[in-house]
Protein backbone atom coordinates (compact mmCIF):
# COMPACT_ATOMS: atom_id res chain seq x y z
CA UNK A 1 0.00 0.00 0.00
CA UNK A 2 1.57 3.29 -1.10
CA UNK A 3 1.96 6.17 1.34
CA UNK A 4 0.85 9.61 0.14
CA UNK A 5 2.80 12.72 1.16
CA UNK A 6 0.55 15.60 2.23
CA UNK A 7 1.75 19.11 3.01
CA UNK A 8 -0.02 20.30 6.14
CA UNK A 9 -1.14 23.92 6.36
CA UNK A 10 -3.30 25.92 8.75
CA UNK A 11 -6.54 25.17 6.88
CA UNK A 12 -5.98 21.40 6.93
CA UNK A 13 -4.95 21.47 10.59
CA UNK A 14 -8.15 23.31 11.53
CA UNK A 15 -10.29 20.81 9.57
CA UNK A 16 -8.61 17.79 11.15
CA UNK A 17 -8.84 19.27 14.64
CA UNK A 18 -12.55 19.89 14.14
CA UNK A 19 -13.09 16.26 13.09
CA UNK A 20 -10.93 15.02 15.95
CA UNK A 21 -12.87 17.08 18.50
CA UNK A 22 -16.17 15.77 17.19
CA UNK A 23 -14.89 12.19 17.30
CA UNK A 24 -13.63 12.55 20.87
CA UNK A 25 -17.03 13.76 22.04
CA UNK A 26 -19.01 11.25 19.95
CA UNK A 27 -17.19 8.21 21.37
CA UNK A 28 -16.55 9.70 24.81
CA UNK A 29 -12.83 8.87 24.74
CA UNK A 30 -10.11 10.79 26.55
CA UNK A 31 -8.31 11.88 23.41
CA UNK A 32 -8.06 11.18 19.68
CA UNK A 33 -5.10 11.70 17.38
CA UNK A 34 -4.81 11.86 13.60
CA UNK A 35 -1.29 10.85 12.60
CA UNK A 36 -0.43 11.42 8.92
CA UNK A 37 1.80 8.94 7.15
CA UNK A 38 4.42 11.55 6.22
CA UNK A 39 4.28 13.91 9.19
CA UNK A 40 6.38 13.99 12.35
CA UNK A 41 3.65 15.90 14.17
CA UNK A 42 0.08 14.81 14.68
CA UNK A 43 -3.22 16.62 14.99
CA UNK A 44 -4.63 16.18 18.47
CA UNK A 45 -8.00 16.70 20.13
CA UNK A 46 -8.23 16.39 23.91
CA UNK A 47 -10.98 16.47 26.47
CA UNK A 48 -10.45 19.49 28.66
CA UNK A 49 -10.94 17.33 31.75
CA UNK A 50 -7.92 15.12 31.04
CA UNK A 51 -4.24 15.73 30.57
CA UNK A 52 -3.25 12.77 28.40
CA UNK A 53 0.26 13.24 27.03
CA UNK A 54 1.17 12.21 23.49
CA UNK A 55 4.87 11.42 23.85
CA UNK A 56 5.77 8.59 21.51
CA UNK A 57 2.49 7.87 19.74
CA UNK A 58 3.99 7.74 16.26
CA UNK A 59 6.78 5.45 17.46
CA UNK A 60 4.15 3.11 18.95
CA UNK A 61 2.22 3.07 15.66
CA UNK A 62 5.37 2.34 13.65
CA UNK A 63 6.46 -0.49 15.92
CA UNK A 64 3.14 -2.23 16.64
CA UNK A 65 0.39 -0.98 14.33
CA UNK A 66 1.95 0.36 11.13
CA UNK A 67 0.59 -2.34 8.81
CA UNK A 68 -2.88 -2.84 10.27
CA UNK A 69 -5.73 -3.02 7.75
CA UNK A 70 -8.70 -2.76 10.11
CA UNK A 71 -9.64 -1.21 13.44
CA UNK A 72 -7.62 -2.77 16.25
CA UNK A 73 -7.98 -2.29 20.01
CA UNK A 74 -5.64 -3.15 22.85
CA UNK A 75 -5.84 -3.01 26.66
CA UNK A 76 -2.27 -4.18 27.35
CA UNK A 77 -1.47 -1.60 30.01
CA UNK A 78 1.02 0.05 30.31
CA UNK A 79 1.66 1.20 26.74
CA UNK A 80 5.32 1.73 25.96
CA UNK A 81 6.11 5.42 25.56
CA UNK A 82 2.61 6.70 26.41
CA UNK A 83 1.45 8.38 29.58
CA UNK A 84 1.03 5.89 32.42
CA UNK A 85 -2.68 6.64 32.89
CA UNK A 86 -3.60 5.35 29.38
CA UNK A 87 -5.54 2.10 29.91
CA UNK A 88 -6.86 1.42 26.37
CA UNK A 89 -5.67 2.14 22.86
CA UNK A 90 -7.56 1.83 19.53
CA UNK A 91 -6.02 2.38 16.10
CA UNK A 92 -7.71 2.56 12.69
CA UNK A 93 -6.04 3.02 9.27
CA UNK A 94 -6.91 6.05 7.14
CA UNK A 95 -6.98 4.90 3.53
CA UNK A 96 -7.68 6.90 0.35
CA UNK A 97 -10.35 5.99 -2.20
CA UNK A 98 -7.57 4.54 -4.36
CA UNK A 99 -6.26 2.31 -1.55
CA UNK A 100 -3.24 4.39 -0.50
CA UNK A 101 -2.26 4.75 3.18
CA UNK A 102 -2.79 8.32 4.38
CA UNK A 103 -2.21 7.78 8.08
CA UNK A 104 -3.84 6.48 11.26
CA UNK A 105 -6.59 7.50 13.64
CA UNK A 106 -5.80 6.66 17.26
CA UNK A 107 -8.11 6.71 20.29
CA UNK A 108 -6.64 6.78 23.80
CA UNK A 109 -8.60 6.41 27.01
CA UNK A 110 -7.76 6.60 30.70
CA UNK A 111 -10.09 3.70 31.44
CA UNK A 112 -10.22 0.21 30.00
CA UNK A 113 -12.84 -0.18 27.33
CA UNK A 114 -13.74 -2.13 24.20
CA UNK A 115 -15.57 -0.48 21.33
CA UNK A 116 -19.03 -1.82 20.52
CA UNK A 117 -19.99 -2.79 16.97
CA UNK A 118 -21.83 0.53 16.56
CA UNK A 119 -18.83 2.48 17.87
CA UNK A 120 -16.50 0.68 15.45
CA UNK A 121 -18.89 1.51 12.62
CA UNK A 122 -18.90 5.16 13.68
CA UNK A 123 -15.09 5.14 13.85
CA UNK A 124 -14.96 3.77 10.30
CA UNK A 125 -17.23 6.59 9.15
CA UNK A 126 -14.84 9.09 10.72
CA UNK A 127 -11.82 7.56 8.96
CA UNK A 128 -13.67 7.88 5.63
CA UNK A 129 -14.44 11.53 6.40
CA UNK A 130 -10.79 12.19 7.28
CA UNK A 131 -9.60 10.43 4.12
CA UNK A 132 -11.97 12.50 1.97
CA UNK A 133 -10.73 15.69 3.66
CA UNK A 134 -7.09 14.74 3.05
CA UNK A 135 -7.73 13.78 -0.59
CA UNK A 136 -9.50 17.06 -1.31
CA UNK A 137 -6.66 18.97 0.33
CA UNK A 138 -4.08 17.06 -1.73
CA UNK A 139 -6.03 17.70 -4.94
CA UNK A 140 -6.25 21.43 -4.23
CA UNK A 141 -2.57 21.43 -3.31
CA UNK A 142 -1.65 19.88 -6.66
CA UNK A 143 -3.98 22.16 -8.58
CA UNK A 144 -2.55 25.24 -6.91
CA UNK A 145 0.95 24.15 -7.94
CA UNK A 146 -0.15 23.62 -11.54
CA UNK A 147 -2.01 26.92 -11.55
CA UNK A 148 1.07 28.76 -10.27
CA UNK A 149 3.30 27.12 -12.91
CA UNK A 150 0.84 28.02 -15.64
CA UNK A 151 0.63 31.63 -14.44
CA UNK A 152 4.43 31.93 -14.47
CA UNK A 153 4.58 30.46 -17.97
CA UNK A 154 1.90 32.84 -19.23
CA UNK A 155 3.59 35.87 -17.67
CA UNK A 156 6.89 34.83 -19.26
CA UNK A 157 5.25 34.43 -22.66
CA UNK A 158 3.47 37.75 -22.27
CA UNK A 159 6.78 39.59 -22.29
CA UNK A 160 7.79 38.50 -25.79
CA UNK A 161 4.65 39.53 -27.72
CA UNK A 162 4.28 42.76 -25.75
CA UNK A 163 7.89 43.65 -26.45
CA UNK A 164 7.41 42.62 -30.09
CA UNK A 165 4.33 44.83 -30.41
CA UNK A 166 6.25 47.85 -29.23
CA UNK A 167 9.34 47.23 -31.38
CA UNK A 168 7.43 46.09 -34.43
CA UNK A 169 5.16 49.13 -34.36
CA UNK A 170 8.19 51.40 -34.41
CA UNK A 171 9.92 49.41 -37.17
CA UNK A 172 6.80 49.27 -39.32
CA UNK A 173 6.62 53.05 -39.19
CA UNK A 174 10.18 53.29 -40.48
CA UNK A 175 10.01 50.47 -43.02
CA UNK A 176 6.54 50.97 -44.45
CA UNK A 177 8.11 51.09 -47.90
CA UNK A 178 9.64 47.59 -47.58
CA UNK A 179 6.79 45.03 -48.04
CA UNK A 180 9.03 42.01 -47.43
CA UNK A 181 10.27 43.29 -44.07
CA UNK A 182 6.77 44.33 -43.06
CA UNK A 183 5.53 40.83 -43.93
CA UNK A 184 8.27 39.10 -41.91
CA UNK A 185 7.65 41.20 -38.82
CA UNK A 186 3.90 40.75 -39.12
CA UNK A 187 4.31 36.97 -39.29
CA UNK A 188 6.53 36.87 -36.18
CA UNK A 189 4.14 39.09 -34.27
CA UNK A 190 1.20 36.91 -35.31
CA UNK A 191 2.94 33.74 -34.04
CA UNK A 192 3.80 35.39 -30.71
CA UNK A 193 0.22 36.54 -30.23
CA UNK A 194 -1.20 33.11 -31.10
CA UNK A 195 1.07 31.53 -28.49
CA UNK A 196 -0.08 34.06 -25.93
CA UNK A 197 -3.77 33.49 -26.66
CA UNK A 198 -3.20 29.74 -26.55
CA UNK A 199 -1.76 30.06 -23.02
CA UNK A 200 -4.66 32.24 -21.93
CA UNK A 201 -7.14 29.69 -23.30
CA UNK A 202 -5.27 26.98 -21.37
CA UNK A 203 -5.81 28.97 -18.20
CA UNK A 204 -9.44 29.61 -19.00
CA UNK A 205 -10.31 26.00 -19.82
CA UNK A 206 -8.23 24.36 -17.12
CA UNK A 207 -9.06 26.80 -14.33
CA UNK A 208 -12.43 28.46 -15.08
CA UNK A 209 -13.01 31.49 -12.89
CA UNK A 210 -16.20 30.54 -11.08
CA UNK A 211 -17.29 28.68 -7.99
CA UNK A 212 -16.39 25.34 -9.62
CA UNK A 213 -12.79 26.32 -10.38
CA UNK A 214 -11.21 23.32 -8.67
CA UNK A 215 -13.88 20.75 -9.50
CA UNK A 216 -14.12 18.31 -12.38
CA UNK A 217 -17.04 18.84 -14.74
CA UNK A 218 -17.51 15.15 -15.46
CA UNK A 219 -19.40 14.02 -18.55
CA UNK A 220 -19.27 10.92 -20.73
CA UNK A 221 -16.37 11.32 -23.17
CA UNK A 222 -15.74 9.33 -26.34
CA UNK A 223 -11.95 9.03 -26.43
CA UNK A 224 -11.82 8.53 -30.21
CA UNK A 225 -13.63 11.82 -30.78
CA UNK A 226 -11.50 13.56 -28.18
CA UNK A 227 -8.31 12.44 -29.93
CA UNK A 228 -9.66 13.38 -33.36
CA UNK A 229 -10.39 16.90 -32.08
CA UNK A 230 -6.89 17.11 -30.64
CA UNK A 231 -5.47 15.97 -33.98
CA UNK A 232 -7.28 18.79 -35.80
CA UNK A 233 -5.81 21.35 -33.40
CA UNK A 234 -2.27 19.92 -33.45
CA UNK A 235 -0.04 21.72 -35.92
CA UNK A 236 3.42 20.72 -37.17
CA UNK A 237 2.97 17.18 -35.81
CA UNK A 238 1.59 14.29 -37.85
CA UNK A 239 -0.81 12.38 -35.63
CA UNK A 240 -1.76 8.81 -36.59
CA UNK A 241 -4.67 7.48 -34.50
CA UNK A 242 -5.06 3.71 -34.69
CA UNK A 243 -8.70 2.64 -34.88
CA UNK A 244 -10.10 0.83 -31.87
CA UNK A 245 -13.45 -0.26 -30.40
CA UNK A 246 -15.45 2.66 -29.03
CA UNK A 247 -14.15 3.63 -25.59
CA UNK A 248 -16.06 6.02 -23.32
CA UNK A 249 -14.92 7.35 -19.94
CA UNK A 250 -16.35 9.84 -17.48
CA UNK A 251 -14.19 12.90 -17.01
CA UNK A 252 -13.68 16.60 -17.56
CA UNK A 253 -13.41 17.05 -21.34
CA UNK A 254 -11.37 20.28 -21.30
CA UNK A 255 -8.89 19.03 -18.73
CA UNK A 256 -8.38 15.63 -20.39
CA UNK A 257 -7.90 17.40 -23.70
CA UNK A 258 -5.40 19.84 -22.21
CA UNK A 259 -3.41 17.05 -20.53
CA UNK A 260 -3.21 14.98 -23.73
CA UNK A 261 -2.31 17.96 -25.92
CA UNK A 262 0.54 18.94 -23.63
CA UNK A 263 1.97 15.41 -23.73
CA UNK A 264 1.81 15.38 -27.53
CA UNK A 265 3.53 18.77 -27.74
CA UNK A 266 6.10 17.73 -25.14
CA UNK A 267 7.26 14.69 -27.11
CA UNK A 268 8.93 17.04 -29.58
CA UNK A 269 8.52 14.70 -32.55
CA UNK A 270 7.17 15.54 -36.00
CA UNK A 271 5.15 12.31 -36.10
CA UNK A 272 3.39 10.29 -33.39
CA UNK A 273 1.14 7.26 -33.18
CA UNK A 274 -1.76 6.98 -30.73
CA UNK A 275 -3.32 3.67 -29.68
CA UNK A 276 -6.39 3.06 -27.51
CA UNK A 277 -7.17 -0.11 -25.57
CA UNK A 278 -8.72 -1.38 -22.32
CA UNK A 279 -7.20 -3.40 -19.46
CA UNK A 280 -9.09 -4.19 -16.22
CA UNK A 281 -11.74 -1.45 -16.51
CA UNK A 282 -9.05 1.10 -17.34
CA UNK A 283 -8.77 2.96 -20.63
CA UNK A 284 -5.19 3.36 -21.86
CA UNK A 285 -4.04 6.01 -24.33
CA UNK A 286 -0.58 5.22 -25.70
CA UNK A 287 1.29 8.10 -27.33
CA UNK A 288 4.39 6.88 -29.15
CA UNK A 289 7.01 8.61 -31.29
CA UNK A 290 10.14 7.55 -33.13
CA UNK A 291 12.27 9.54 -30.67
CA UNK A 292 13.38 9.06 -27.07
CA UNK A 293 11.89 10.90 -24.11
CA UNK A 294 14.72 12.61 -22.22
CA UNK A 295 13.21 15.57 -20.34
CA UNK A 296 10.72 14.41 -17.69
CA UNK A 297 10.67 17.46 -15.43
CA UNK A 298 8.97 20.16 -17.50
CA UNK A 299 5.98 22.24 -16.48
CA UNK A 300 3.96 20.74 -19.35
CA UNK A 301 4.47 17.22 -18.01
CA UNK A 302 3.71 18.31 -14.44
CA UNK A 303 0.45 19.93 -15.57
CA UNK A 304 -0.56 16.84 -17.55
CA UNK A 305 0.25 14.50 -14.66
CA UNK A 306 -1.81 16.55 -12.20
CA UNK A 307 -4.80 16.82 -14.53
CA UNK A 308 -4.76 13.04 -15.09
CA UNK A 309 -4.38 12.38 -11.35
CA UNK A 310 -7.51 14.48 -10.81
CA UNK A 311 -9.28 11.77 -12.82
CA UNK A 312 -7.83 9.07 -10.51
CA UNK A 313 -5.52 8.09 -13.36
CA UNK A 314 -1.79 8.15 -13.95
CA UNK A 315 0.82 8.82 -16.65
CA UNK A 316 3.53 6.28 -17.35
CA UNK A 317 6.71 7.58 -19.00
CA UNK A 318 7.99 5.22 -21.66
CA UNK A 319 11.21 5.27 -23.65
CA UNK A 320 9.52 6.72 -26.73
CA UNK A 321 6.35 8.28 -25.36
CA UNK A 322 3.66 8.11 -22.71
CA UNK A 323 0.77 5.95 -21.56
CA UNK A 324 -2.27 7.59 -19.95
CA UNK A 325 -4.33 5.33 -17.65
CA UNK A 326 -7.93 6.44 -17.04
CA UNK A 327 -10.32 4.42 -14.85
CA UNK A 328 -13.91 4.31 -16.08
CA UNK A 329 -15.19 5.47 -12.68
CA UNK A 330 -13.71 8.77 -11.45
CA UNK A 331 -16.21 9.42 -8.64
Amino acid sequence: MEKIGIKVDKSLTESLNLISNLLTKSLSVSTSHIVLANEDNDNTSKHEETSVKNIHLKTLIKSDFLDIEETTSSNKYPFKGLDSNIKSFTIAPIVSSTGNKLGHLALLDIKERTLTIDEKSLLTDFTHTIAATLEKHLENQQLQLVFTDLIHKTIHDLKNPLTSISLTTELLKRKADDPKMVGNFSEKLDKANKRLFSNLEDLKSTFPIDERSFKLNNTEINLDKLLENIKKETHNIEVDIKKSPEINVFGDYNRLKEATKKLIDHIGSTAIEIKLHIIDNTAIIEINSNGTITDTTTTALAISRTLIQMHKGKIEIKENGYAIYLPFDVS
